[in-house]
């Protein structure tokens, strides 16, 4: 039971300026964790819900992708429709929940219907609660959201920002690292 689930992995408010939006293939990468050197999934090709957000953390749209008209659609694509169109210039970030595993080279498997046979309604409920909980940020939720064994990645891109105090730490810990070969 406790590998039961809907989602197997989630983002949260990623930024759009850091997709390459006109790459035929480019990735849309995340990391397990902050500031990792190197990419460990690929969420072009996932399926599932996603929230666009503006740029005071309100969201301005919730989606789905990977059933209805067009199954075949990914999160890239259907991102990339809505930089055209009525809100194109109302989101800057955007929130996503994967249904597909990924595997070691970090790529979304293809059977969602394989993969969410099975679970109980508890822990759909429970996921989706989880969902509404790191959309809304209810003040009184105390417990936090149960995820059930999904995975939280980061955005990772060679572009992104790096702070002063990113940088301040990584030196800090060099120094560190210093002082104790020199001893």
């Amino acid at each position: 039971m406790s590998n039961e689930r809907i989602f197997s992995s989630f983002g949260h408010y990623w930024r759009r300026d850091l997709v390459d939006w006109d790459e035929h293939s480019a990735p849309i990468s995340g990391c397990l964790t902050r500031h990792s050197i190197t990419p460990d999934i690929n969420i072009r090709r996932q399926k599932g819900i996603y929230v666009l957000w503006d740029n005071q953390r309100r969201p301005v749209y919730v989606g789905q992708v990977g059933k209805g008209k067009t199954p075949s659609r990914t999160f890239f694509a259907r991102l990339k429709e809505h930089l055209t169109g009525q809100i194109s210039d109302r989101w800057t970030h955007f929130s996503w929940f994967g249904i597909l595993p990924y595997d070691e080279k970090g790529h979304a498997s293809a059977d969602i219907e394989a993969e969410i046979a099975g679970v109980s309604f508890e822990t759909g409920l429970n996921q989706l609660e989880a969902i509404l909980m790191s959309v809304i940020e209810p003040p009184f939720n105390s417990k936090g959201p149960q995820w059930a064994g999904a995975a939280q990645y980061y955005q990772w891109s060679e572009y992104e920002d790096v702070t002063l105090d990113d940088v301040y730490s990584e030196v800090k810990k060099l120094r560190k690292q210093i002082k104790k070969s020199n001893v």
